[in-house]
């Protein structure tokens, strides 16, 4: 049995004028290092069914449950009027945690991902935007300061478990990140 306290901050969500940023997180109280966030949640993937969403599978070769999976998440997000994933349907899994398997499990039968591309069924921790774990120049005033100030944290091999631990003491007002990985595309832009 894992137990863990998780800390309800109140937290705001702005948006950016800026285009490849739509959203931020910027927490209305102090943080400290080792604090518990909260939980990254969202529908839960098959691995067969994260391929059928985020790869792109020739419609022939899909059964039709298969079919009906697609096009009831394709339905489901275009009738979004807030919070539309970035990339739309062909987010290419953006918003995906892939979770560990434990030895002897059937990888078809359990889930592999958690996806939150859909705000209706995801946490308010799919819009933590992106940050190298490298220090970066402060844009305002020129200080260095080390962006990536939350790490996510995933849980037992066959728990779903996925949350974040601040990393160092956050000051209030002050806009969390955690870096999403070396694959990502936000890691592999130069800005």
């Amino acid at each position: 049995l894992v137990c863990i306290c998780i800390c309800v901050r109140m937290h705001t969500t702005t948006k950016c004028a800026s285009a490849r940023q739509q959203h931020s997180l910027e927490w209305k109280a102090q943080l400290y290092a080792g604090d518990v966030l909260g939980v990254y949640w969202g529908e839960f993937l098959t691995a067969r069914q994260y391929i059928l969403r985020h790869e792109g599978v020739p419609k022939a070769t899909c059964t039709w449950e298969e079919q009906l999976f697609i096009e009831e998440r394709n339905e489901r997000l275009s009738e979004l009027s807030e919070g539309i994933p970035m990339g739309g349907y062909n987010n290419s899994g953006t918003y995906c945690v892939a979770l560990p398997l434990t030895r002897g499990d059937t990888p078809h039968d359990l889930p592999s991902h958690i996806d939150a591309e859909d705000p209706n069924f995801s946490s308010w921790s799919r819009y933590i935007n992106h940050a190298d774990t490298d220090n970066i120049l402060h844009y305002y005033d020129k200080t260095r300061m080390n962006a990536c100030n939350i790490v996510m944290r995933i849980g037992p091999p066959g728990s779903c478990l996925v949350y974040f631990v601040t990393k160092r003491d956050i000051a209030e007002g002050e806009e969390i990140h955690f870096d999403y990985g070396p694959r990502h595309p936000c890691s592999l832009m130069s800005f």
